[in-house]
């Protein structure tokens, strides 16, 4: 009975090893204005939504990757596709829904791995809201992306996350053992 106690303890502690939600973050902010956007922002652009990309596994679950076609650029980016990480499964979200063909006007940053997000904290809109009408009017002509690129594979993910393989690894070989050691007790 003792050993039966142990053995279901430990097998609880291997789950809740990988169970456990890995933060919780309540979200703040408030929108900054046109010019502290323009200020800030790495990159500033009208884009369209060309796809609604797969998310990677083990990556920021709540962020989804959307590959934007860039009609014009009003700062930093001289690409003619670009992929932002939309916040839309936190307090945090990107307060507009991302629809594949619609445009927007979008400000944002690089983070420390290299990657643009777009949530509730930064600016952007779509182009049929009134503010993104008021910005644009602001931000004057825009130039034309120089650097065409295909970005509609970048994001595509084959592996299994690590964690996951782990976890059924050590469950297989905890009712291996398991397995083993009732047979062993029957044939005695």
């Amino acid at each position: 009975m003792k050993k039966t106690i142990i053995i279901q303890s430990i097998i609880l502690y291997i789950i809740s090893i990988f169970w456990v939600p890995s933060s919780a973050i309540a979200c703040f902010c408030i929108e900054p204005s046109f010019e502290e956007a323009v200020s800030h922002s790495d990159i500033i652009f009208k884009g369209k939504v060309l796809e609604i990309q797969a998310q990677n596994k083990g990556e920021n679950m709540s962020a989804t990757p959307v590959l934007f076609e860039v009609a014009q650029s009003y700062k930093g980016i001289e690409q003619s596709q670009v992929i932002i990480n939309v916040d839309m499964g936190t307090s945090c979200n990107y307060p507009y829904p991302i629809v594949v063909s619609e445009e927007h006007l979008i400000y944002t940053n690089l983070d420390d791995q290299g990657n643009y997000y777009l949530h509730l904290c930064v600016r952007g809109f779509p182009l049929n809201e009134f503010q993104a009408v008021e910005d644009l009017s602001k931000l004057g002509e825009g130039k034309k992306p120089t650097d065409m690129i295909d970005l509609s594979n970048q994001n595509e993910n084959t592996g299994l996350d690590i964690r996951y393989i782990l976890f059924f690894s050590i469950i297989g070989i905890i009712i291996f053992f398991l397995i083993r050691r009732i047979g062993k007790s029957n044939r005695d």
